[in-house]
């Protein structure tokens, strides 16, 4: 996945954003984007980073038809309505009940990529080594770990952001919230014949070989272990240190800063600046939600498109920096900061949708603003 991203990164330097979007294959996206082979865009990374924003790809898709550009926005705006869902709640607290009796650890199973369901086992490999797989392979193996194996959708999300290179935060745990339950109408589930169907495979007798009525009453009494500790939070730390190239004094020092997280890494913004660049690693974040070293190998790429862009690890409060002027893109990571932010690129910037709001409720809401109509 790294070589594919530097492809991209290569194609948006030299020949900018329209090549990258002409390039998509929008007209097969919406019939076949649930295949696992099917025509998916993989720009997620550059998205999630902020390299991209969401308008800036609509602002593109000119060269598209009207119903092809409905069916993509429609993907797109589940990324917008889950960062606005972030900015209000915490993700790792359940936002509706679930009803549901779940034991702490990730399923050994799902760690060490013995399910017995061949297409499971290879996207688990896939994860762990490339940082990638397509989202119904997400779908299912979070549906895997917290209906079939009732274990902790937080401990298993997290073992999934951990290998992530194109992890958000709320795409990750809102999706997995909706997976089990606590953030949809009803909890998503799947069985041997979905798999076989998206993925192109014939596996036969698996656990997962039945029926949907047969589906919600397996419960597997398998082994689990915690994946999130102190030597895996500290490894992430190490490699995150290793990055610094400026030091807190010399921060507050500046007269004028540019504060920058891994979600707002866009080159654009702000260009004409002459203040201090800083990409602020924050401590207390990665020790909530560590990294893999891959994710770390790509942050590292993605800071040098930046021009003086320094970087500190550590901690940072708002009061620290009273004598300095400060610009900040609004993001749900500095959600807690109180000062003015420069807006984030969102397709609607005034409206929050809260808990009970639904995505439906959300894009009615876009395809309005943006003049979209729903037979399209």
């Amino acid at each position: 996945m790294l070589s594919h991203i530097n492809t991209l990164l290569s194609d948006l330097d030299n020949n900018g954003l329209p090549s990258v979007i002409n390039k998509l294959n929008l007209s097969s996206y919406q019939q076949t984007r649930n295949y696992l082979d099917g025509a998916v865009t993989k720009l997620s990374p550059l998205i999630t980073h902020g390299v991209i924003t969401i308008p800036e790809i609509i602002q593109n898709l000119d060269s598209h038809s009207a119903k092809e550009r409905a069916g993509f926005i429609f993907q797109l705006g589940w990324r917008e309505y889950f960062l606005k869902i972030w900015q209000n709640y915490n993700l790792l607290e359940e936002l509706r009940t679930s009803n549901k009796d779940l034991f702490p650890g990730v399923p050994v199973p799902i760690l060490e990529q013995g399910t017995g369901i061949d297409l499971i086992d290879g996207e688990i490999r896939k994860l762990v080594t490339n940082g990638y797989i397509h989202n119904h392979s997400r779908l299912w193996i979070a549906s895997l770990a917290t209906h079939i194996y009732q274990s902790s959708w937080q401990d298993s999300a997290k073992w999934m952001y951990y290998h992530l290179l194109d992890g958000c935060p709320a795409s990750n745990f809102l999706s997995w919230q909706w997976v089990n339950g606590s953030f949809s109408s009803k909890a998503y589930l799947f069985n041997q014949e979905n798999i076989n169907k998206y993925s192109k495979t014939n596996q036969t007798g698996t656990v997962i070989d039945c029926d949907y009525s047969r589906i919600a009453k397996l419960n597997l009494n398998v082994p689990r272990k915690q994946f999130i500790n102190a030597d895996l939070v500290a490894e992430c730390q190490i490699s995150l240190k290793k990055l610094s190239s400026i030091s807190k004094e010399q921060l507050l020092q500046a007269p004028e800063l540019l504060i920058y997280s891994i979600f707002t890494l866009d080159s654009k913004w702000q260009s004409d600046s002459t203040g201090l660049k800083v990409l602020w690693l924050n401590s207390d974040f990665f020790n909530e939600f560590p990294i893999s070293s891959t994710r770390v190998t790509l942050i590292t790429k993605l800071i040098s498109r930046i021009p003086n862009l320094n970087v500190y690890y550590g901690d940072l409060s708002e009061e620290e920096l009273v004598k300095q002027k400060i610009y900040l893109k609004d993001h749900p990571i500095f959600k807690d900061w109180k000062l003015k932010k420069d807006p984030n690129n969102y397709i609607l910037q005034q409206i929050y949708p809260n808990k009970d709001q639904s995505y439906f409720w959300y894009w009615k809401r876009i395809a309005m603003h943006l003049g979209i109509h729903f037979g399209t």
